[in-house]
């Protein structure tokens, strides 16, 4: 009797060593440290709107203090000087209480969009770029007309200068303004003014690099050589030129691309 109780007492110890073997190894399995693959995080492309150049030797560089563009214009496209009104014509610019003036017709548009904000020290170069549209081939946000895709007038390689920007508008392009240096077109306003005063045959603006970095901002990068005339009509070339720049898709207008 006592010999069986000592086998059973035996079997009983046996069968509880067992059991905390395996609580013990189940337990250091789930202790067990595991790899977990950690998710990385995409690279933010940042591109930052610059420009640089050189006049006479001397260098300029500087930042926007509102980058991409922040301005957006719509003016009449291809201006003419009429006595009267004409079937088809608006009028834009009105001289006295008669409606001689400067038309453009009704059915168009001249879009731009800029940057004002190119701070150099203490003065600004300003940029823009323009285009004229039938008002058919684009869409209206509140008041305003714009191209269904304004990256269209960015696309890589070299650019027209639209030197009668803010008067005639009958050029499409690029234009520039810095300071008491000048403009790349005539002066503003000054519609009976010849474009042959304001030559660019010998300049350059080529966007070099496009890059949609996201599906709301597209990247700009261009190389220039210019001439500016100021108000005396005296010509400033400029050199070595640089510029990048990210347009925003949407601002407080509406849509520049969708």
């Amino acid at each position: 009797m006592k010999n069986a109780l000592s086998k059973q007492h035996l079997r009983m110890l046996c069968l509880a060593f067992v059991a905390i073997s395996t609580l013990f190894v189940s337990s250091c399995e789930k202790g067990t440290p595991v790899d977990v693959p950690v998710a990385i995080e995409p690279e933010v492309k940042m591109k930052y709107d610059s420009v640089y150049f050189e006049i006479g030797g001397k260098s300029f560089s500087g930042e926007p203090g509102l980058g991409g563009m922040n301005q957006i214009g719509n003016s009449g496209y291809r201006m003419k000087y009429l006595d009267a009104p004409k079937a088809g014509m608006t009028i834009y610019t009105e001289y006295g209480m008669t409606k001689r003036g400067w038309y453009a017709p009704t059915d168009s548009i001249y879009f731009t969009c800029a940057n004002t904000n190119y701070r150099i020290g203490n003065e600004l170069l300003v940029i823009s770029f323009s285009q004229g549209f039938h008002k058919k081939d684009m869409n209206k946000y509140g008041s305003f007309y714009f191209p269904k895709d304004v990256r269209n007038l960015l696309n890589k390689g070299k650019l027209t200068f639209a030197t009668d920007y803010e008067s005639t508008n009958s050029k499409n392009g690029v234009a520039i303004s810095f300071a008491a240096y000048g403009r790349t077109s005539k002066p503003e306003s000054a519609f009976e003014e010849p474009l042959t005063n304001y030559p660019q045959d010998d300049s350059v603006f080529e966007i070099i690099k496009t890059e949609q970095i996201d599906k709301d901002s597209y990247y700009v990068e261009a190389k220039f050589e210019l001439n500016l005339f100021d108000n005396n009509g005296t010509k400033h070339r400029v050199r070595n030129g640089f510029i990048r720049f990210t347009l925003m898709g949407r601002n407080v207008f509406g849509y520049l691309f969708q």
